[in-house]
């Protein structure tokens, strides 16, 4: 939108800026939350595999142990 006056084109353009800014505030904000969630998805499936992965190991120490007795 072009204004003729040059006061009403600084508002334009000062709003413009403030709009950006918010815009540009609110991604920063959403890709932050989308970041602890990937990094909270993430340890969870972590922990969940390390709790397999002791059950394996535990089970094959196991049938070490008593093909070693």
């Amino acid at each position: 939108m072009i204004f003729r006056s040059g006061s009403v084109l600084m508002r334009a353009s000062a709003s413009e800026a403030r709009m950006r800014r918010v815009r540009r505030g609110a991604t920063l904000v959403e890709y932050c939350l989308l970041l602890v969630l990937v990094v909270v998805i993430c340890i969870g499936a972590v922990q969940s595999m390390a709790a397999k992965t002791n059950v394996s190991f535990a089970k094959a120490n196991n049938a070490l142990s008593a093909v070693g007795n």
